[in-house]
């Protein structure tokens, strides 16, 4: 589409001015075509992942194309209306002729108005039966929103026409003349041979009528404010495009420039605090981790079932179900357990929002019956008969009235139209598309025995063939059902087919992350916010932030304000080992100050007052917070490890030989022990305290 590319074009200018001007801060030149190049091999990918530029095809398909946009097709609709209209007129005037020695209903006025009178009648049958289907059909109230369009959400639907009524008109008319051409054509010329030809004709050009690209074009006739309004649509799409656009197209090049520039080794951290750093998540800033991979693979071998992921809070259990309902060749709904639920409002909300999924982009034949569907639910119908029939020479009434009212159905007749439905829905995709069905955020339900209980409410929806249902749940539960009785079966047990487990993020996959945010990064910085961070990538970020986005600019006197008034992005420059004090202060301070026992003296005051770069106040508080409380006295060991190893690296030699060793992702992998096995944490720390690279403690 023309517009969509040209959209695409601004976008890329300007991410590539952006992105030069960032690169060139860090010393380092990368050539326009070199960044445009990388840009347009991942066109398709960011175009599919923009919520606009979707949108903007979805409307645009309902939109006929103009002349000057499209020239051979403006030429072929014009002459297959022609073509039409000829066979029309052709047929009637036969019609005309032929009807001509005998009076056509009543009257006698010649060919040519026996040939009116015959066109007159066919365009009523058309207007009848476009009337009939129009009563049959529906109206439809669904239309898709735009991610923008919060405030229509609760406001009527705007009401359309149904094509089917337009088409069933068309069809009838089409076929008419389709069928009845050659018949008049034989009876005129008394010649099978002249029919025959006529008949191939006239079907061919009704069938051209209905291809995709005419029929939409007819369509527009009988929806002339839809396609207004979609008109309107994409104007203001093509106006928020190039901005929605700019910012993935960022993300890309920014992660092009860090993989060109030579990995960073530097104990001093001169970065641009970006923009990026304030966006959590998005189609553009996600990151493949192993666990993506083994869920494709996981999801491959199962038609249906449920699979599981488990892991910490923060882990990216949602960023994984998101993406992974998003991908190609899925029919998807993605819903989010409630924290205080009713089994009955919960499943009706996710029959919704199955209905509004396969209403949008379900199989066509399936639409009207998700339309209905969704009416039931959200509606409690009420529907009345009355009817008399009175004959005043007898004086004889006849008379009747029936009333019938939908009751609110109960949660087995709910389940039993739900499981009716995805079954449906499964069989009429095949296996061009699978069903998957999401559910996000079991964890927050508390205690994890709600959770159980939730799920012996809901899992009678798990059994129904080819649907795939995924969700992510608490390690609370799933160790809960893990130290069930040799024997027994808890609800997780006997509902969940396959557990895909979530991992922290080694510094690898860590690296991955923030080199999609910030440019030139070095990559002892990025291992000391993994490591804080226990390879949570909420923490992750969170803790970047907190390095990056409020450290005082690197000159002091330096006016964030530039030339022309803008505030531009700050320089962030320290220390590896600043870094690490600062950082480790924060988290300490957190710790103390919402620590639920009583902590030594010196630890409020540690806390009020920070820890000393090269000082050992926190080591000297290890063994006397232990004594109080295990898990606060790891938390301790833990940061002082933190603090001891990265100020230790006190050159570019010692951080290669950290990475070499794996050093950085023990130290994350050790982090996300603590407080659920600290003696294993401790162990582990008590290694990297010894590793020989540099002398930790």
């Amino acid at each position: 589409m023309k517009a969509l590319n040209e959209a695409f074009d601004q976008a890329l200018r300007e991410a590539i001015k952006d992105i030069r001007q960032e690169a060139a801060k860090l010393g380092t030149e990368p050539r326009e075509a070199d960044l445009r190049a990388v840009a347009e091999g991942r066109r398709d990918s960011l175009l599919d992942g923009s919520a606009s530029a979707v949108e903007y095809r979805r409307t645009a398909r309902r939109v006929p194309a103009r002349a000057a946009d499209a020239p051979a097709k403006a030429v072929l609709r014009g002459l297959v209306l022609l073509a039409c209209l000829l066979t029309v007129v052709v047929a009637c005037y036969l019609f005309g002729r032929i009807t001509t020695e005998a009076p056509f209903l009543g009257l006698s006025s010649g060919p040519l108005g026996n040939a009116a009178i015959a066109l007159l009648v066919l365009l009523a049958l058309g207007v009848v039966v476009f009337l009939i289907g129009l009563v049959l059909v529906p109206v439809s109230t669904f239309e898709p929103l735009l991610p923008g369009d919060a405030e229509k959400r609760n406001q009527p639907a705007p009401r359309l026409l149904p094509n089917e009524a337009y088409l069933a008109a068309a069809g009838v008319v089409g076929g008419i003349v389709t069928l009845g051409l050659p018949i008049l054509v034989q009876a005129a010329f008394d010649s099978w041979a002249v029919a025959a030809p006529a008949l191939l004709v006239s079907a061919a050009v009704w069938s051209l009528a209905f291809t995709r690209d005419i029929r939409d074009w007819w369509l527009a006739w009988s929806h002339p404010i839809t396609v207004a309004r979609d008109k309107g649509r994409l104007k203001r799409l093509t106006k928020e495009l190039p901005a929605d656009l700019a910012e993935p197209i960022k993300q890309v090049l920014r992660s092009e420039v860090r993989a060109a520039v030579a990995r960073a080794y530097s104990t001093r951290m001169s970065v641009q605090a970006t923009a990026s750093l304030r966006r959590v998540r998005g189609p553009s800033l996600h990151v493949s981790t192993p666990a993506e991979r083994r869920l494709a693979i996981v999801s491959e071998g199962m038609a249906d079932g449920t699979i599981a992921l488990s892991g910490p809070r923060g882990v990216g259990k949602t960023e994984l179900l998101r993406t992974f309902c998003a991908g190609k060749g899925l029919l998807s709904v993605v819903v989010v357990a409630p924290v205080n639920y009713d089994r009955r409002e919960f499943v009706l909300h996710l029959f919704a929002e199955v209905c509004k999924r396969v209403a949008k982009d379900g199989p066509r034949w399936l639409r009207r019956q998700a339309r209905q569907q969704l009416r039931q639910i959200w509606y409690l119908q009420s529907q009345s008969f009355d009817a008399k029939l009175t004959v005043p020479a007898v004086q004889l009434s006849l008379g009747g009235v029936r009333s019938r009212s939908r009751q609110p159905l109960t949660y087995p007749e709910i389940v039993h139209e739900f499981t009716s439905f995805l079954a449906g829905v499964s069989r009429s995709l095949g296996d061009a598309r699978r069903l998957v069905i999401g559910i996000d955020e079991l964890d927050r339900i508390h205690p994890p025995a709600e959770a159980q209980t939730f799920f012996n409410e809901i899992k009678v929806l798990f059994d129904v063939p080819g649907c795939l249902f995924v969700m992510s749940v608490s390690d609370e539960a799933l160790r809960a059902a893990d130290l069930a009785p040799v024997g027994g079966r808890t609800a997780f047990d006997s509902a969940i087919d396959e557990v895909v487990r979530v991992e922290p993020l080694d510094q690898e996959h860590a690296h991955r992350l923030l080199a999609a945010r910030v440019i030139g990064l070095p990559m002892a910085f990025t291992a000391l916010f993994n490591a804080l961070a226990r390879g949570i990538p909420r923490d992750l970020l969170r803790i970047a932030r907190a390095a990056i986005l409020f450290t005082d600019h690197a000159d002091d006197d330096q006016d964030s304000t530039g030339e022309d008034g803008k505030n531009e992005a700050r320089t962030v420059s320290e220390d590896l080992r600043m870094t690490a004090v600062r950082l480790v202060n924060r988290e300490l301070a957190r710790i103390i100050t919402s620590a639920d026992v009583p902590l030594p003296p010196e630890a409020a005051r540690l806390a009020e007052n920070g820890i000393t770069p090269g000082g050992d106040e926190l080591a000297a508080l290890i063994e006397q917070v232990m004594e109080v409380d295990a898990d606060l006295g790891t938390r301790f060991l833990f940061l002082d490890t933190v603090l001891a190893f990265f100020a230790a690296l006190t050159t570019p030699t010692l951080v290669g030989k950290a990475e070499e060793d794996g050093a950085f992702s023990r130290l994350a992998s050790a982090g996300a022990l603590v407080g659920t096995r600290n003696e294993e944490a401790r162990k582990e720390l008590e290694e990297i305290r010894r590793w020989p690279a540099a002398d930790v403690r």
